[in-house]
Order: structure tokens, then sequence, then C-alpha cells
């Protein structure tokens, strides 16, 4: 049995992934480098004329320094798509490390458990969050952020008790464009 890791596009602006996608890359490539299993980019375009949101997930981490091998899906528009045509492209009797964000883990494994073997659902804000606990030392600003915070008692990303999606994904975004 085969492993992949299979990243859900979220969308793109003209040539370039959307924030959610942008989120989905980083999330991929740390997964990828504890895995060192291969990256399947899944996700179409809207028109013949353009560049398939794969092709735009993959120069986007090209552009970032990520030196991977990947597997492209170019054709679906939505997540059913997504995930029935990468199952035609690698066959139902593989693993999948599926990478999505929390809104749309339980729907994007619901829909995957049907067409293949096994599935790890991989929320992308967690993978990146527990990166940069791991690697704390390597950004200087996070760590400085991260001890005021402890020190202060208080999580930026909590409204009301519960996570808010909309703070860490405003962080996540700041972190990723700086």
């Amino acid at each position: 049995m085969d492993k992949y890791i299979l990243v859900l596009g979220a969308g793109k602006r003209n040539t370039r992934p959307n924030t959610d996608s942008r989120i989905r890359v980083r999330a991929a490539y740390y997964l990828y480098q504890k895995l060192k299993q291969p990256i399947i980019f899944s996700e179409g375009k809207d028109t013949p004329y353009e560049i398939s949101g794969a092709r735009a997930m993959y120069e986007y981490a090209k552009n970032l320094g990520y030196n991977l091998i990947p597997i492209f899906e170019e054709e679906s528009t939505n997540t059913l798509e997504n995930i029935e045509n990468t199952q035609k492209l690698i066959g139902s009797f593989n693993e999948i490390y599926l990478v999505t964000q929390k809104f749309h883990i339980k729907r994007a494994s619901n829909i995957a458990k049907d067409y293949f073997e096994k599935i790890h659902p991989s929320i992308a804000e967690e993978i990146i969050k527990n990166h940069i606990n791991k690697n704390k030392s390597k950004h200087p600003y996070l760590r400085h952020l991260l001890n005021y915070l402890k020190k202060k008692n208080k999580d930026p990303f909590r409204r009301e008790g519960k996570t808010d999606p909309y703070r860490l994904k405003y962080f996540l975004y700041n972190l990723l464009t700086s």
C-alpha cells in the first residue's frame, strides 16, 4: 500500500493560490518533511486558458524554496471531484494524508473514506501550529510573542472560551506572507 499526501485546493486569484490554499501548501510541506511521501496537488481550473489551482499551489511551494516532486490532479471543480479524480490517478488501495482546513476536514474525510483504504485527516492549522511550536527557536519573533503570551496567560486565538478560526487564520496569513 502506497502513501500520499493529498492537498485539496481552495481557489486562487489569477495565478496565485488564495490564503486557504497557501496555508494548506505550507502544512503539506511540513507533513512531507516528516513523512517523505509524494504530494498530490488537487484543484482544477475555471477556464481552459489559465493555470490550474494544482499548478498554482506547486508554483507557490517552489517559490518558497520547497523541493518536491509533485503529482497533479487538475480536472476537479469541487471536493468530490478532487477525491474521485485522485483515486483514478493513484488507485484505491492507498493510504492518504488528507490536508485541508478544520472547517472542511469532516466533509472531505467522509467523502474520501469511500475511495481510499486508509485516510488520515490532517488539519492544516494544527500542522502549522505544531511545526511552529517545535521550531520556535528558528522564529525569533514567534518565540518572543509566544513567551509574552505565556507570561500574560493569554491565548490570542481564543474568544469567549473557544478558539476563533478567523483569528487563527489571520495570524497564519500574516505569518505566511511575511
